[in-house]
């Protein structure tokens, strides 16, 4: 069997079956609870009997080739948009591989540029996923759609948020990006930013955005940082005055987010911006209760400064005294002892 040479831009081809991937390091999936984004890598996974002439000239950076190929277009003796076995046009995988005088080249010759591929991602949606910036010059000049959505409902906005690029980012809002374009799982660019910690992103983003905008699970950025304990992005979403109380599809507030994770800084932060601490969740539990539960006391101190109601009573009735001497919190028990009502029982009367 035989190999054919090494081609430029980092890529290594083999013939008959044999897998071919960008050599550099792209970046890992991510790793947040919904999926909108979740696929191998940013990059195509490409057999080399999935292409076609045009598809392997611009893999291998073949200009002789192309130039050949120009010749035949103007005869009308070549497809300059042909897909391969994936979808793809030779416009995708330029993009994909950064192959800027490919790239060039096919749009040159008048290339279709808002073209789907097997996954829904046009040449400008793959470019911003795989961080070359130049593609994406070239085609926002030659008015590429900047609002397609892919497979999952992400935009090329969606991936700019996701990498962080406030570079790329400026660029789509300047050709009019969608900033509340939501993906399947209800996520914006800026709530993608806010679940991937893209601190410097969602600073940009806040200025144009909705602050207050949720997710399909009605959760908005300040839920998410406070899942995510990120201290920072919840003092700047909130001194950009995000909305405090909102809840989720189980009524938990951003507060009680941040009690069930123990984040203390969180904690402090939203109760000093007056965050409402008596709110109940879907279970009936206040911040109190999710303080009583963690066995901790640091965090029962600060919202009992903020004189918070220490006898509401969950869907079992259970005060957080009650809670927890059911669930054995001796600390949380002996400071809340002498503060809450002792004689206090439960829905059964226990």
């Amino acid at each position: 069997m035989k190999k054919r040479s090494t081609a430029r831009n980092g890529w290594g081809l083999l013939r008959f079956g044999f897998n071919l991937r960008p050599l550099r390091v792209r970046s890992p999936p991510m790793t947040m609870t919904v999926d909108s984004f979740h696929s191998p890598g940013p990059g195509y996974h490409i057999r080399y009997q999935d292409l076609r002439g045009i598809h392997r000239a611009v893999i291998e950076g073949d200009t002789e080739k192309m130039q050949e190929i120009q010749q035949l277009l103007v005869f009308g003796l070549h497809d300059l948009n042909k897909r391969d076995r994936k979808n793809r046009t030779a416009l995708h995988l330029a993009c994909a591989i950064g192959s800027v005088d490919m790239v060039k080249i096919l749009v040159l010759s008048q290339c279709q540029l808002n073209l789907r591929d097997g996954e829904n991602r046009t040449a400008l949606v793959k470019a911003v996923q795989c961080q070359e910036e130049a593609c994406v010059d070239i085609l926002l000049r030659k008015g590429a759609d900047v609002n397609t959505k892919d497979f999952k409902d992400n935009t090329a906005l969606h991936y700019a948020a996701y990498e962080g690029n406030i570079s790329i980012a400026r660029k789509l809002l300047l050709n009019k990006g969608d900033i509340e374009a939501k993906n399947k799982d209800g996520l914006t660019p800026l709530l993608v930013a806010v679940n991937e910690k893209k601190e410097k992103m969602v600073a940009f983003l806040v200025e144009k955005a909705n602050i207050n905008a949720v997710d399909y699970t009605n959760r908005s950025c300040l839920h998410l940082a406070c899942a995510n304990g990120h201290e920072d992005m919840v003092k700047l979403l909130v001194d950009r005055k995000c909305q405090l109380n909102l809840r989720d599809v189980e009524n938990t507030t951003a507060l009680l987010k941040a009690v069930q994770s123990q984040d203390e800084a969180c904690v402090d932060i939203l109760l000093k911006h007056g965050a409402n601490p008596d709110l109940k969740d879907i279970k009936g539990n206040t911040a109190l209760h999710y303080a009583a539960l963690g066995d901790n006391v640091t965090i029962a101190q600060k919202l009992l400064l903020k004189k918070v109601n220490m006898e509401i009573r969950n869907k079992d009735g259970l005060t957080p005294l009650l809670l927890a001497i059911n669930e054995k919190k001796e600390k949380m028990v002996a400071f809340l002892v002498e503060k809450a009502n002792i004689n206090a029982v439960d829905y059964a009367k226990r």
